[in-house]
C-alpha cells in the first residue's frame, strides 16, 4: 500500500505575498543620541537582578508593552539624572 502524498499547496505561500509582508515589530520612536553611543556593563547581584525581571515581566503584563532590561535601566537613569544628583 502507497503511503498518501500530503498537499503541500496550502501550505505555501506564494513569491509576490510573502515580499509584500511586513515583518512583526512595533514603530519605535528612535532614541535622541549625541555623538556616538557608549556601552555600559552593570554587574547585579542575585536579588537585584531578579527584581529586574520581575519588575519588566511586571510592565509588560499590566500595558502590553514590553519593556527590555536596558531599556528599564535607561529609563531609571534618566529619571535620576533629571531629579539631580540630590535625590
Amino acid at each position: 500500500m502507497t503511503k498518501p502524498r500530503a498537499d503541500m499547496t496550502k501550505l505555501s505561500v506564494p513569491k509576490a505575498a510573502a515580499a509584500a509582508a511586513v515583518p512583526f515589530s512595533r514603530a519605535e520612536e528612535p532614541r535622541p543620541t549625541i555623538g556616538e553611543s557608549k556601552s555600559l556593563t552593570v554587574r547585579l547581584n542575585r536579588h537585584d537582578y531578579w527584581a529586574l525581571r520581575d519588575f519588566c515581566a511586571q510592565h509588560e503584563r499590566q500595558t502590553g508593552e514590553r519593556l527590555t532590561h536596558q531599556d528599564a535601566m535607561v529609563r531609571g537613569l534618566h529619571c535620576l539624572l533629571e531629579r539631580g544628583a540630590d535625590a
